[in-house]
Order: structure tokens, then sequence, then C-alpha cells
């Protein structure tokens, strides 16, 4: 109601009904088949698929327009405020506690992780940019210095064919956002 109706997030949802859960993309298996529109994060579950953490289904297209919200300061492409700048500001405002976290973000922190992988950020971003993932691999980077975002969305979840899917996902997504001196394909 806060969020999602007056942004125009029509097809962001919990618990999506089954008209159109044909058209989401599985996030696990059932007895070997795979099930779409059923949230597979167990915590969730519990609190019948509505969650802070997890539960929210959603297109590209709609997150592309969240992040056009955020890119404009919480104004929609009509210049209506659907909150205010310094809420915006509040949400973006590092804490002397909160390392690179945000309020609901990350931010690229160091180039490469505590284990020397990759960050999940790329080398391209600038520092004032924020995202978030998901476990199953999914993200949203927000860069303002460059006027762009990145919406990715995938499973690593369903059928890996990879060992260490997290490790082998963490190096695709700072694949995407890419390398010094070169640009991602």
């Amino acid at each position: 109601r806060e969020v999602f109706t007056p942004l125009g997030l029509r097809q962001t949802m919990y618990r999506p009904p089954a008209s159109i859960r044909r058209r989401i993309v599985p996030a696990g298996t059932w007895h070997g088949r795979p099930v779409p529109g059923e949230i597979n994060d167990q915590n969730a579950r519990m609190l019948g698929g509505v969650a802070g953490h997890a539960g929210v289904f959603s297109t590209g297209l709609d997150l592309a327009r969240f992040a056009q919200i955020w890119l404009r300061d919480g104004r929609t492409d009509r210049g209506k405020a659907w909150v205010k700048s310094s809420t915006i500001r509040q949400f973006l405002t590092p804490s002397p506690n909160s390392g690179p976290r945000l309020l609901g973000w990350d931010t690229p922190e160091h180039p490469t992780d505590e284990d020397g992988d990759p960050s999940v950020f790329g080398s391209l971003v600038s520092t004032a940019a924020y995202g978030h993932t998901g476990f199953t691999g999914t993200e949203l980077w927000v860069d303002p210095v460059h006027d762009l975002f990145l919406v990715f969305l995938t499973n690593r979840t369903l059928a890996p064919k990879v060992r260490d899917s997290a490790k082998a996902l963490r190096a695709i997504r700072a694949e995407v956002l890419g390398k010094k001196g070169e640009l991602s394909e």
C-alpha cells in the first residue's frame, strides 16, 4: 500500500495469485518439479510468505521503476513525490557503526571481500552506488553518479550445475558490473 501502489509497481507482490504464477520463474522445486510463485525461504514461509527479508515477487520492469525513483530522489516519472528527499537521504546516509550497510542497501566498500573474491559491485560503479542482493541471485544496484541502475534476475538455487553456486554467482555479479578499463557485455 505504501510502496507498490504509489509507485505503480503493478507486478510486484507477496503471495502471487495462481492466475499469474505460471508466468513466474520457479524459485525452487518440490518433489523434483519446478514450483513458480512459491517462496523458497523457510523463515518467510513460516510467516505466511510475507517477510521483510524474502517473499516479494517482481518483474524487471517494476524493479526498473523502483530504481528510477531512487535516482530521482524519491520522485515518480511524473514528478510527484513518493517520499521526501530528506527520507531518501536518510536511507542513503551511513551511520557511524553501519560499515558498508545503509538502511536496506549495501555499498561497494571494498573491491574484494575478505576472501579475496571480487566485490559484487564490480569495479566500474562509483563509491556512491548502493544496491541489494537476494539469496537466490537477484540484485538491484543504483549508481547516482553515473545515473544508471542494474536489475539482474537469476536463480542459482534452481538445479545448480556448479558445486559452489554462491561463489560462482558472486564472480558473475562482479563481471556484469565490469573490471576497470573494460566494458561489460
